[in-house]
Parts: structure tokens; C-alpha cells; sequence
């Protein structure tokens, strides 16, 4: 007996956005025991309470889903109604950094893209506002650098346990994100 299935798992805190579709064809027992499996580990996933921080006037969306592109992490945002994250004081780079390391286990080169962009090599600005990154003193030693000259979009990095810095990074690197948006 072949039976088709489709999965569509939409989350709670964004019901208008699919996670995880599977389809596939049930012809024994252990595709069903799979299909299972997969439903139960879409649904354990962080739900937005979770994942959200609001510090003063902005709610802030820490997304360890998936990895992606700055560019698609940057679609992504917008679609949710969001922004991709714009730090612009000392005491918000502390605060959504300690709410990261209270949420993500560590892991080498645990990333989260931003919304920082260079206008110029080594020279960066907030993508909607313009404005340069004045964060002068959380850049890692030695960065920017623009690497191998292709490295035009800032992320969050923690290069150790604990310990969070601004790094730039070739915009096709796959990281985690940071969306934002004001109350």
C-alpha cells in the first residue's frame, strides 16, 4: 500500500512561514515511525518567546533556525516586518550580546549577521540608516580587514566562549541572525 503525506509545519510564533515541508511516500512502518520524527523534532524548536529580547524601544529576534546569507538574512527580516540588527550604543551591544550567550550554546565561530555593510573597504554604516558603525572598541584586533578583499558585511562573532566582537565577513558566508524592529 503506497500512501503520500505531506508535512507542513508552521511555527507559533510566525504562522505565516513553513519551516519544514516534507512529502514523501509511506510504504512501511518504519516511514511512518520517520515521519514521526521529523514532525516532533520541527515542532521542538525554539518558539519566539524564546528567541525575542526587548531592550527600550526595540524587540529583537534572535534567529539559530538556519544559517544563511547576509542577503537572504537580510529578505528574511523584512518579510517577518523586520530590520536586520543596527547596534547603535555601547550598552545595546552588552545587552544583546548577554541575551545571545543566556539563549545559543557556544560553538566555533558561532555568527550573527547585522546590518552593517561597507561603503567603502574597512569603512562601515548602517544599511538603513546610513549612518557609520560607532562601535569602535567591539571590533575584533585587526578588523575590519577585509580579507581577501571580499569581506563587506558585519556580523557578530563570538570567537571564544563568552566573548562577542564585530568582524567583517564575505556577505556569502552562512550565519545565524539578528532581526529588530521599534515598539
Amino acid at each position: 500500500m503506497l500512501t503520500t503525506v505531506e508535512i507542513s509545519i508552521k511555527t507559533r510564533e510566525f504562522p505565516s512561514i513553513h519551516h519544514n515541508v516534507r512529502t514523501m511516500n509511506l510504504t512501511k512502518a518504519s516511514d511512518f515511525l520517520l515521519l514521526l520524527l521529523l514532525a516532533s523534532t520541527s515542532l521542538s524548536q525554539p518558539t519566539y518567546n524564546r528567541s525575542t529580547y526587548v531592550y527600550k524601544n526595540k524587540v529583537y529576534h534572535i534567529e539559530t533556525f538556519f544559517k544563511t546569507t547576509f542577503y537572504s538574512a537580510f529578505m528574511y527580516c523584512n518579510k517577518l516586518g523586520m530590520n536586520l540588527l543596527m547596534i547603535t550604543a555601547e550598552d545595546e551591544f552588552d545587552k544583546i550580546t548577554d541575551f545571545i550567550k543566556s539563549k545559543v550554546k557556544y560553538e566555533k565561530d558561532l555568527m550573527f549577521w547585522t546590518a552593517g555593510a561597507a561603503v567603502e573597504p574597512k569603512e562601515f554604516h548602517w544599511m538603513y540608516t546610513g549612518l557609520p558603525v560607532e562601535l569602535n572598541t567591539r571590533w575584533l584586533q585587526g578588523e575590519p580587514n577585509n580579507l581577501s578583499g571580499s569581506e563587506y558585511c558585519l556580523q557578530l562573532w563570538m570567537n571564544k566562549p563568552s566573548v562577542f566582537v564585530l568582524n567583517d565577513q564575505s556577505c556569502t558566508t552562512k550565519s545565524y541572525f539578528v532581526c529588530q524592529t521599534t515598539n
